[in-house]
């Protein structure tokens, strides 16, 4: 058993760059695709897309996990592998307390996703502020010359909105874009290299 794990975690290190990297790769291509997609079937169709990729994304794990099933051995040391390991609901958060380090990776995650929302909502902020006049065509308005003032407006203002929410989401897309492409960059050039010469805890805390 203790070879076993030993390979899976052997396993685990050799591609988990690997991952991270596809990851970063696909959060790019993802961007690129809500931007060049959200003026041509809007905001809400543009949700349909991640679903699907979802999906997807299940049946490759079922086939992944059938495929581990079947071509893993046989024997009495790998059969309590994948079984659950016990313990509440609360067993998490009294093994942190316990732990002086995980209860500082606790306090890391709190600080970085604190500061993360408090950033996002201030961009958010100028982004509507930013494209609130976005502009439209105009022209999509049906029998324009037909409807009194009030519903003019009214169609107006509806276009208003789906320019400027089209265009917020371009914004953030091309955005989310820029730093996977800078993240790829660093995880397959720098990372590797910084962690070799300060350590594991300088490059968290530095690129995270």
């Amino acid at each position: 058993m203790l070879f076993y794990w030993y390979d899976a975690t052997a396993q685990g290190r050799r591609i988990f760059g690997i991952i991270a990297g596809g990851g970063t790769f696909g959060s790019m291509v993802g961007s690129q695709i809500a931007a060049r997609l959200v003026g041509v079937i809007g905001v809400a169709n543009l949700l349909l897309i991640p679903a699907v990729l979802l999906v997807a994304a299940l049946l490759v794990y079922f086939s992944m996990e059938n495929s581990f099933r079947s071509f893993s051995p046989k024997t009495e040391q790998s059969e309590g592998a994948g079984k659950a390991t016990g313990g509440n609901l609360l067993a998490g958060f009294t093994a942190m307390f316990k732990s002086k380090y995980l209860f500082s990776i606790f306090l890391f995650t709190v600080f970085l996703a604190t500061c993360a929302t408090s950033v996002y909502f201030q961009q958010s902020e100028i982004a509507d502020a930013a494209f609130a006049d976005a502009p439209y065509d105009a022209s999509l308005i049906k029998d324009a010359d037909s409807l009194d003032p009030d519903q003019l407006a009214d169609e107006h203002e509806k276009l208003q909105k789906a320019a400027s929410s089209q265009a917020r989401t371009q914004y953030f897309a091309n955005v989310d874009s820029v730093v996977s492409c800078v993240t790829l960059v660093f995880q397959f050039v720098v990372v590797g290299w910084l962690m070799k010469k300060v350590g594991l805890g300088f490059t968290l805390g530095r690129f995270r």
